[in-house]
């Protein structure tokens, strides 16, 4: 496979691993949502972004469904000056500072409404209401209580196409103008400050999601969705209570839901990318390894050339010169020394076992010696040679290492 095919397919198999990562994150997600709606909360929290039980995404949808425009308020308090209608807090996380109320009740001051609902057992959570002299009381518990509308309130646009109310409340409030209450006293009341309005209740879970499901409790929604459009400008749901913050940091935008998870994602896939293309999965190299030859390729190869060029003399020279030498050393002859000189040597020589070759040697020189002089060598004689060559260096050696071998036996 060529090089460019290669870098092809790398680049297609990291595509796929983008596109399944990201669908393996929705997937997960889709999981997540599925299984939630079947485990218990651990604990409750009354926000637009919760989907569970306790959550108002249900009154959040309903309310943009009639043509409300909703918001989600993820911002210090100081920034409601840019802002103009309702803001909503229900049931909050943490309880308001006295900074907060202050800011909370100038920008109400202003022409502007809140609606607070909470259950306001501690006192830290009532900072806001000690502020506009509205006080807290213990009343009788109600668990989904049915209240009905009071002839009286029949006529505010508040209970327009609203019969009867579904309560559940611990306690109650002394102060304002009671819009929803019974035996015990207000659970519902309404007050001017400044130019504004505020709703406070202690009735925190009026509209939770978990009473979507009953056609009984549709009335409460019914009852918010009007307070909502008796307002003008934007119905602003505080999430900043319930510990969401907003961040101009792109980072903080992106970590935030699934945006977040395939952004991270697909951080760790080009990390791992980059990363790999110093390592063995990285982009392709030619590497260039010649091959090593053998001895007898080298040989073969060298033998099949001089055969070609018909240089059988120089084959029979250098075969020659390196049994000459060779000969030499076994007798401790002077290789530069002439053959009539090496024959000499060799026939004055004492070993005996040398001697009956001596004859072979000297034929062998004097054939050569012709053959140099002709400058034409048939295969068939450079094949006599080689032989010749051959035998005589084996016997001359086994003759040479011979005494070696009795000197030892007698040691």
């Amino acid at each position: 496979m060529s090089v460019e095919k290669e870098k092809f397919y790398f680049r297609l198999q990291l595509v796929a691993f983008v596109i399944i990562s990201t669908l393996a994150v929705f997937a997960g997600i889709g999981f997540d949502a599925e299984l939630e709606k079947y485990l218990p909360e651990s604990q409750p929290l009354a926000s637009i972004f919760n989907k569970r039980p306790s959550g108002l995404s249900g009154l959040f949808e309903i309310a943009e469904s009639v043509g409300v425009s909703c918001a989600a308020w993820l911002s210090p308090y100081r920034e409601l000056k840019k802002k103009t209608g309702m803001l909503v807090i229900i049931a909050p996380s943490d309880s308001l500072k006295d900074f907060e109320a202050e800011q909370i009740l100038a920008w109400v001051g202003k022409g502007n409404r809140l609606l607070y609902l909470d259950r306001f057992d501690f006192k830290m959570f009532r900072r806001l209401l000690e502020r506009i002299d509205i006080e807290i009381t213990d009343g009788k518990e109600l668990t989904n209580f049915p209240i009905s509308v009071n002839e009286k309130n029949e006529s505010q646009p508040e209970f327009s196409h609203v019969s009867q109310l579904h309560i559940t409340a611990d306690n109650r409030i002394k102060g304002g103008t009671p819009l929803v209450e019974d035996r015990g006293g207000a659970l519902l009341t309404e007050l001017t400050h400044g130019k504004g309005k505020i709703y406070l209740g202690t009735i925190p879970t009026f509209c939770s999601n978990r009473l979507l499901s009953d056609k009984n409790y549709w009335s409460n929604f019914q009852f918010i969705v009007n307070i909502f459009r008796a307002q003008k400008g934007d119905v602003i749901f505080d999430e900043h209570c319930h510990g969401f913050s907003e961040s101009d940091n792109v980072f903080g935008f992106l970590a935030r839901r699934t945006p977040g998870l395939v952004f991270w994602q697909v951080i760790l896939i080009l990390a791992l990318f980059i990363w790999s293309q110093s390592r063995r999965f990285g982009r392709l190299r030619k590497a260039d390894t010649p091959r090593k030859i053998s001895s007898l390729e080298y040989i073969n190869g060298l033998s099949n050339t001089y055969r070609r060029a018909k240089a059988n003399i120089a084959v029979l020279e250098i075969i020659f010169q390196n049994f000459k030498i060779r000969l030499c050393k076994n007798n401790g002859i002077n290789p530069g020394e002439s053959d009539e000189q090496i024959i000499e040597q060799l026939n004055s020589s004492t070993k005996s076992s040398i001697d009956k070759n001596n004859d072979e040697i000297a034929r062998l020189f004097a054939s050569v010696a012709n053959y140099m002089q002709s400058k034409h060598l048939t295969d068939k004689q450079l094949k006599e040679v080689v032989v010749e060559c051959d035998k005589i260096n084996q016997t001359n050696t086994l003759a040479v290492a011979s005494p070696h071998k009795k000197e030892m036996k007698r040691r």
